[in-house]
């Protein structure tokens, strides 16, 4: 059965995230109206990453969300994946976040990985949550020099205390949300970016204090460090509808991480100069 649709004219409608679209199908057969919103006009899309020269160095990172590393751990699956992953892509830095940890996990956990990630070396750096057991975390590692691959030229590590660089702000912190290391070329901010949460209880918290904090933060190693600052993590926001598995579909105009706020405040993170 052939079912169709006519398409009215799109309307340009306020709403709390920005300016949207908004399209308005009418089906023949019941006639009924569906208003689909698609993604708000003020978004700033994706742009390719500039060029690299020849002489430029090409840095691997990989990012991954464990949702509880001693949970992954246990999984010999899951192990398995993760050293196929290393051991095909050796990146030069990967993050985990969600990690779940608390400081005196840290060394039994650190020392699994390090014999697990064999032959390749990492140097770790950690960030536990100590406002909630089980909550949040983030982790670094990156590749230092090993007998296998003579002529690997690993990044060097120039921050002392990974406190140095400080954080975003005191919730970050005390939620073990973030970790920044200065590098011989650039620095790394690992994050992992709070959830709006069931009912979009912490969507106020997000878009008006989050992400304006980080934006101020990077901002500021930027200036202070004369580097290119790099951001890498669980950033919780599908940003374009191509990101989105059914961007039609409007339950995620209300869904955490693809509401039009979150969407729209991504796009102005991007708008200060930061290329996805």
């Amino acid at each position: 059965k052939t079912t169709k649709t006519k398409t009215k004219k799109a309307s340009v409608e306020e709403k709390d995230g920005g300016t949207e679209q908004v399209m308005e199908q009418v089906d023949s057969t019941t006639k009924k109206t569906t208003t689909r919103t698609v993604i708000p006009k003020k978004i700033v899309p994706r742009r390719q990453c500039p060029n690299l020269s020849p002489a430029d160095r090409l840095v691997r990172i990989l990012s991954w969300n464990v949702a509880g590393l001693r949970g992954m751990l246990k999984k010999d699956a899951a192990k398995q994946e993760l050293h196929r992953i290393l051991l095909r892509e050796k990146p030069d830095i990967f993050t985990f976040q969600e990690t779940k940890l608390q400081g005196d996990h840290e060394e039994q956990i650190d020392a699994e990985l390090i014999d697990m990630f064999k032959p390749l070396k990492y140097k770790s750096f950690w960030s536990h949550s100590t406002a909630k057991k089980g909550y949040s975390g983030v982790a670094i590692f990156v590749r230092q020099s090993d007998s296998t691959d003579k002529e690997y030229n690993p990044l060097k590590v120039l921050t002392k205390d990974v406190d140095e660089l400080g954080s975003i702000n005191v919730v970050a912190r005390e939620e073990g949300r973030c970790i920044a290391i200065e590098l011989d070329a650039f620095i790394l901010v690992a994050v992992y970016v709070p959830n709006s949460g069931e009912d979009l209880k912490r969507l106020g918290y997000r878009i008006d204090n989050w992400d304006k904090d980080l934006v101020s933060y990077l901002n500021d190693l930027q200036t202070k460090y004369k580097k290119h600052v790099v951001l890498a993590g669980d950033l919780n926001v599908a940003h374009l509808d191509a990101d989105i598995y059914a961007p039609k579909e409007k339950r995620f105009l209300k869904a955490a991480g693809t509401t039009p706020q979150e969407r729209k405040s991504f796009g102005e993170f991007l708008s200060a100069g930061y290329v996805d």
